[in-house]
């Protein structure tokens, strides 16, 4: 295995615990911007029936502390009692009538008084009007075609409580606008359209797009239902697909782009460290620093030592190297010496011959 080879899979066996480690922080970070979103939508639901139910329950309650007038059933009843009836549309901006308990309309708001009024219409569904009577409380009924206004209302009913009985019916009228002004009113996030529903499903007011709910894959999640407290109201939230998606995708394609920059700088880091180390470990063999850049300690210090380990070499070569030729030289002189002193010794006995048979003859 070359060292290349090594450097690199000890950087992926390093990254690949981070790796793992980023992309779930990118799933937890993603479902959390999911549950964020979710709880917006959620709030902003919770918001918009407070806000509703206040603005109903305002209305709802100064009608029943109207139903308490005794102008309404008196010797007094007339213009006294219109009057009174135009101050509170005059506070609350609500037209008011008020009817016998066979339905016949007596006072309205909407026409001058004394003029011939018609009956009270009769509704498909729920009668708000027999529910007041039957509980003795205020109620909201389902929207109707106003007789009068000629337009569709949503009425809001009281009875008039004489001795613990009816006797009378009180009803405040909204238009269907104002539902529609009540919801322009909102600040609502961006891509997220809303609806007022009565409980026969009629449409109160819409602002946005509001889809009927069947499509589950289309709005997946993005759609919420809220029941009014003070009303048959249904209030729905519905998401566009876009803007419930939009954080989460926004939050995952910056982690997608982070996470390979992240580990393409590494790559880039853990090559330029390999790259300078292979320079380190190569200036060991030539004995030279590694050009470019700063010389790791660890392979300097090495290298330092590994030069005086070859200059001590040097010098236990050249002693040795001066050894052997003393040696040789001595080795050199004993031979001559050695010659010398045979050489002697021979010419010493050849003149003892010669002078041995000298004397022999």
């Amino acid at each position: 295995m070359t060292l290349q080879s090594f450097l690199r899979r000890l950087v992926w066996v390093c990254m690949a615990p981070l790796l793992g480690l980023a992309l779930v922080f990118m799933v937890i970070h993603v479902r959390e911007t999911r549950s964020a979103v979710d709880h917006a939508l959620d709030d902003a639901g919770a918001q918009l029936k407070l806000a509703l139910d206040a603005r109903l329950e305002l209305r709802l309650r100064t009608l029943a502390a109207l139903a308490q007038s005794p102008l309404l059933d008196g010797p007094d009843f007339g213009s006294q009692a219109y009057a009174e009836l135009q101050a509170y549309r005059e506070a609350l901006q609500t037209h008011v009538l008020l009817a016998d308990a066979g339905g016949q309309m007596l006072l309205n708001t909407r026409v001058p008084y004394g003029q011939t009024l018609p009956r009270l219409p009769v509704p498909q569904g729920r009668s708000p009007v027999e529910e007041a009577w039957r509980t003795g409380q205020p109620t909201v009924g389902d929207a109707l075609m106003g007789p009068v206004a000629r337009v569709p209302l949503v009425p809001l009913v009281a009875p008039v409580m004489r001795e613990g009985r009816p006797r009378a019916t009180l009803v405040a009228t909204l238009e269907t606008r104002w539902f529609q002004e009540f919801l322009d009113e909102r600040l609502l996030p961006a891509g997220l359209g809303a609806a007022i529903l009565d409980s026969a499903g009629t449409s109160l007011a819409s602002r946005g797009v509001v889809g009927d709910g069947t499509d589950e894959k289309l709005w997946d999640g993005g759609r919420r239902v809220v029941t009014s407290d003070r009303a048959p109201f249904t209030l729905v939230l519905q998401m566009e697909p876009w803007a419930y998606h939009l954080p989460g995708l926004k939050d995952l394609g910056f982690l997608g782009a982070a996470i390979p920059l992240g580990v393409l700088a590494a790559l880039l880091g853990a090559r330029r460290a390999a790259r300078q180390l292979q320079r380190g470990l190569a200036s060991l063999a030539t004995g030279a620093a590694a050009p470019g850049g700063e010389e790791l300690f660890e392979i300097g210090a090495t290298r330092m030592r590994l030069e005086t380990l070859d200059r001590e070499r040097e010098q236990y070569r050249r002693e040795l190297q001066r050894l052997v030729d003393e040696f040789a030289q001595a080795q050199e002189g004993e031979r001559r010496r050695i010659a010398l002193d045979i050489h002697d010794d021979l010419q010493q006995r050849l003149a003892a011959i010669r002078l041995a048979a000298n004397f022999s003859w």
